[in-house]
């Protein structure tokens, strides 16, 4: 959590131990190195796949907990694709919030209280997979499911095969053995007093913290053959259930 991520770390620099942020940054606390996913790319992917998509009409938009740092970067890029069409009318948002905790139910909640008043959706902007198949069982009691564009990331093998069967739009790809060579590469330079490279800073409120941002890759049903299954995050056979299509 949040406190015990700053404890940590004015615990490291008190003892001259250098700190590696590793997905999630530590706010107002000095950090050594952060590396982490391009996440304002995910939030672009995000929306840019369902805009091309889905150009105008009604839009829900479900975005991470406001706790955790990572939503403002997703959220910051959904908005800069979305606002545009918002402005030009082309898209009109019918239902924002937050999803408390990243919890599955809360997103099913969400949804579910959303088809309350109405199911003339033609998408439901989703955080994350997880959330993702939360907003999609709501859909899918309504009969909506596969008729609504849903976005999602972190590429779970359940919504890779969701979008091969029509239910999810998009996730989004982040090569975790990347980040995790990443990760180790730069504890190594530090161990044998060298500066890792970076690519970038992200301000934590404390300082600006030196960040190394690892690409993301959208995908659809149209890629997954290459990406997820080409990088061998998944096999052929988790994905199709079978060695060939």
């Amino acid at each position: 959590d949040e406190e015990s991520g700053k404890t940590i770390a004015n615990f490291a620099k008190e003892h001259n131990v250098p700190l590696i942020a590793y997905d999630r940054l530590i706010n107002d606390a000095p950090v050594t190195y952060y590396v982490t996913f391009d996440q304002k790319k995910v939030g672009v992917l995000q929306a840019k796949v369902l805009t091309d998509l889905y150009p105008e009409g009604r839009y829900v938009h479900l975005r991470g907990a406001d706790s955790d740092f990572n939503t403002t970067y997703f959220t910051g890029g959904n908005m800069e694709v979305l606002d545009p069409y918002i402005k030009s009318g082309k898209i009109k948002i019918i239902a924002s919030d937050q999803c408390l905790g990243w919890y599955r139910n809360e997103a099913y909640k969400f949804m579910k209280n959303v088809l309350k008043e109405t199911t003339d959706i033609t998408v439901a902007l989703a955080p994350n997979d997880d959330t993702a198949r939360a907003v999609i069982q709501a859909l899918d009691e309504s009969g909506l499911a596969g008729k609504v564009g849903v976005s999602g990331q972190d590429a779970e093998l359940e919504s890779i095969k969701y979008i091969l069967e029509g239910k999810q739009t998009m996730t989004v790809y982040k090569p975790i053995k990347t980040m995790n060579e990443v990760a180790l590469n730069f504890a190594l330079d530090i161990a044998k007093g060298q500066k890792p490279e970076t690519n970038g800073f992200t301000n934590n409120g404390y300082m600006d913290v030196p960040t190394y941002f690892i690409d993301v890759i959208a995908v659809t049903k149209d890629n997954i053959d290459s990406t997820v299954i080409n990088d061998g995050f998944y096999t052929r056979e988790e994905v199709y259930g079978t060695s060939s299509k």
